[in-house]
């Protein structure tokens, strides 16, 4: 009674055993739910894996699938080399507006009414749909990694002057270096604003495939409802794949960071 009580107290701190038991509880609630519940157009599970397979055999999902995983991978690198040296020069008074006030501003806009420009300065399908998520990305990579260089703790870089390092040196150790792991972090963030909007640009760009254009193919033309949501499924279970590796990549590159989170 103890335990059930702790899951509705504000702040309790339940074991991880506890943890997993209500969550296997809830997924087995949940599907149950969704067999009950399922009809015509939201197909069950059983529908979804069999669609799924069909969709591996006859449409390569998975060749799709890494496609799309591979440009999104391709678009963040390049958004994330941009937008950290947009970040780091916050720290730089004349720098400091664009940063703040033009280009984090900037993820207000919608891709749509720059979709044509970006084309018309690209030569290739896959050079267009790279740019535009490029574009789609910086904004919401530089406000945020600006924000954690903004509350950077200072006595760190003070530290930097007791040791005789002049400003230059100070923002490569202290902002550069010293915030790496930050990087990482806030790069695995915003691939999920990446992969959600995949879809949308492959779908604008049907060219050279993609996860994007095979759902459009399933939903438009073959009003295939299982198919869509196998496809669906695969978006998430790939997200969610990248994102944990993600994690564990961040943890065995800087495991210090870790453990002084652990220790707070």
């Amino acid at each position: 009674m103890h335990k059930i009580k702790e899951l509705f107290t504000p702040f309790a701190k339940p074991s991880n055993q506890t943890l997993l038991i209500m969550g296997l509880i809830q997924l087995v609630v949940f599907l149950t739910w969704w067999f009950l519940s399922s009809s015509e157009i939201i197909p069950n599970p059983i529908e979804i894996i069999q669609s799924m397979g069909t969709l591996i055999r006859e449409k390569d999902l998975l060749g799709e699938l890494f496609t799309s995983a591979w440009l999104c991978i391709k678009a963040m690198a390049i958004a994330t080399v941009i937008g950290m040296v947009l970040s780091y020069s916050v720290v730089i008074p004349f720098f400091r507006p664009v940063v703040v006030y033009v280009i984090s501003q900037a993820r207000f806009l919608t891709l749509v009414g720059f979709g044509f420009i970006i084309m018309l300065y690209t030569q290739t399908a896959d050079a267009y749909k790279t740019y535009l998520l490029v574009f789609g990305i910086l904004p919401y990579f530089v406000t945020g990694m600006a924000s954690e260089v903004d509350s950077m703790e200072w006595q760190r870089y003070t530290y930097a002057r007791t040791l005789r390092m002049n400003n230059w040196e100070a923002l490569y150790h202290v902002v550069i270096r010293g915030m790496l792991h930050k990087a990482l972090e806030i790069f695995r963030q915003n691939f999920a604003i990446a992969w959600m909007m995949i879809t949308m640009v492959e779908s604008a760009n049907r060219e050279n495939g993609g996860i994007g254009a095979l759902l459009v193919d399933q939903n438009r033309f073959a009003g295939n409802f299982n198919g869509v949501f196998a496809i669906q499924f695969s978006i998430l279970a790939m997200g969610i794949f990248i994102h944990v590796l993600i994690g564990f990549l961040s943890r065995k590159l800087f495991p210090y960071a870790y453990m002084r989170l652990k220790k707070k």
